[in-house]
């Protein structure tokens, strides 16, 4: 996972094959596929052995109206990379599932929207229970973060969910060029008051274990005083069994954005970027952004993705010495770029996924 060749464009991956988890170079969907816009998505492997991160994109009318539902994954704990790799089937099943069973109607409606995820990743941690029982997999102390985003294409809906410290951030195309901030997700972590109010109510334990980057104390959750097993740094994720009766939960929280209403009736140009903790631990908003508002054509924007997947992991390797990288995940949808056609890269060939 060291180079960064470019990518061979307007080419589809195996959903289902190993290259999601331990791509070389970002891969992009450029030929409509997905709607208008441009998708560019990069799953980096850090110096563990296994890459833990995961990501899925799935496409699906349902009832007429074209939707994507877009899922980035980080998982922790031995078996981490299970778990995000079962949810990286999961989660879009049952969003799914969840859609055709209330009807298309709840795409507009935020509060509906809330409640679908809500139930979603309630099915979801199900199944994971059911997976672990069926296969005898401990899973009390591995679990994943996940961040989902359900584009409504016809309406220009996004519905946003998360839990933990993946995050999503979302921005519009200003009329000077840049980017404007709509949105960059919280996260989940024992540091919040209400969050860890609710974990010490249900007999979990905090503790201070060092402290992040950005000089804020590093918190760790344990399932009582009593026990000395490898915290947990976020307040909410998937799996995770040992920590479900002390207070970690895996309810999202949720947003929905109509993009239309962000600049005209047309819609203006926008960005997402759904990413792991490994690429939000040294990017700031600004800094994504930095890399990413020069991007104008649908062909420039896996240069800018690597650039910003590269920066970021450089500094990892300054702030730890190259002893510790993280795994690295960065899923960015890019609504209004142009499409340029006068190199052989800007007419990537046509055809159907390549095996």
């Amino acid at each position: 996972a060291q180079s960064q060749e470019k990518p061979v464009l307007n080419r589809f991956i195996d959903a289902n094959g190993p290259g999601r988890r331990a791509m070389a170079a970002p891969y992009a969907w450029l030929d409509g596929t997905f709607g208008p816009v441009t998708v560019c998505a990069s799953c980096l492997k850090g110096n563990r052995n296994t890459n833990q991160d995961n990501f899925c994109i799935t496409k699906i009318s349902v009832e007429g109206r074209e939707t994507v539902l877009y899922v980035a994954l980080d998982g922790h704990g031995t078996l981490g990379h299970i778990v995000s790799s079962r949810l990286s089937q999961s989660v879009a099943a049952k969003v799914y599932a969840q859609l055709r069973e209330s009807g298309v109607s709840v795409l507009d409606s935020e509060e509906e929207m809330a409640a679908l995820f809500k139930t979603a990743f309630e099915v979801v941690q199900g199944d994971l229970e059911d997976f672990r029982v069926t296969y005898s997999i401990d899973l009390n102390q591995s679990g994943s973060t996940c961040v989902a985003a359900l584009h409504d294409v016809g309406n220009d809906r996004l519905h946003l969910a998360w839990t933990g410290d993946a995050q999503i951030l979302v921005a519009a195309r200003e009329e000077d060029g840049g980017l404007r901030e709509v949105l960059f997700s919280n996260k989940h972590s024992p540091n919040d008051e209400s969050e860890a109010a609710r974990i010490t109510e249900a007999g979990g334990d905090i503790r201070h274990k060092g402290v992040h980057s950005n000089g804020e104390a590093v918190m760790r959750v344990y399932p009582s005083k009593e026990r000395n097993d490898p915290g947990l740094t976020v307040s909410r994720a998937f799996g995770d069994f040992d920590l479900q009766n002390s207070g970690v939960i895996y309810e999202p929280s949720c947003v929905s954005l109509n993009m239309r209403q962000q600049d005209n009736e047309d819609g203006t140009p926008w960005v997402m970027v759904l990413g792991s903790d490994g690429l939000w631990e040294f990017a700031t908003a600004d800094t994504v952004l930095e890399h990413l508002k020069n991007v104008k054509r649908a062909h420039h924007l896996p240069d800018a993705v690597a650039a910003l997947t590269n920066y970021t992991k450089q500094i990892w390797h300054e702030q730890f010495g190259g002893a510790y990288v993280d795994d690295m995940t960065a899923v960015v949808v890019f609504k209004g770029l142009g499409r340029a056609a006068s190199t052989e890269d800007d007419n990537p060939q046509d055809g159907p996924p390549q095996q």
